[in-house]
């Protein structure tokens, strides 16, 4: 029986061998995992291969990209002011898509911790002074060796780098 998958050639040649697809185009396969979207669009080659060997998967920088150069291209087709008028709701959906990708790429930096909220920096910041100072508040009224100094700095340093690290935004 031949694979029932539809290639932007037509009907794959392949064997079926298990149920309705073959080897390549099987739920399991991976590359049906990485073309979810089962683009049929030759202009895009080996687009799903190379996008699947991306090391930010959880990432949609891309895909804001790709929007934003959608929409590029369709402003640069723009000949006269009735292309204009008639292209405007695909260039609010296009800016719509934007802003939606954008700001769930914002929330997704949050949320895994690559930015911090600005509640958060300021807790961190207060926390980070009060490290500061209860090191160096002992050696006030001392004459603190090269030795005392190194160990100091480096108490600090340790403390500042775990406080850093344990830092996480707080639901408010």
């Amino acid at each position: 029986m031949q694979c029932e998958y539809i290639t932007s050639t037509g009907q794959c040649a392949q064997e079926a061998i298990s149920g309705r697809f073959c080897a390549n185009h099987s739920a399991t396969s991976h590359t049906t995992m990485i073309n979810q979207y089962r683009i049929a669009c030759s202009q895009l080659g080996d687009s799903p291969e190379r996008h699947a060997n991306a090391e930010q998967l959880k990432s949609v920088h891309g895909e804001i990209v790709i929007m934003r150069s959608l929409l590029e291209s369709r402003l640069n087709m723009i000949e006269n002011p009735a292309d204009l008028v008639s292209a405007m709701p695909l260039l609010k959906d296009f800016a719509l898509a934007v802003e939606k990708l954008a700001t769930s790429c914002h929330t997704m930096d949050v949320k895994v911790g690559n930015l911090l909220s600005k509640q958060s920096l300021l807790t961190l910041a207060r926390e980070l002074i009060q490290i500061i100072e209860d090191n160096i508040r002992p050696l006030a009224d001392t004459e603190p060796t090269q030795t005392t100094i190194d160990e100091t700095v480096e108490a600090i340093g340790q403390k500042l780098v775990k406080a850093i690290a344990a830092q996480e935004n707080k639901d408010a």
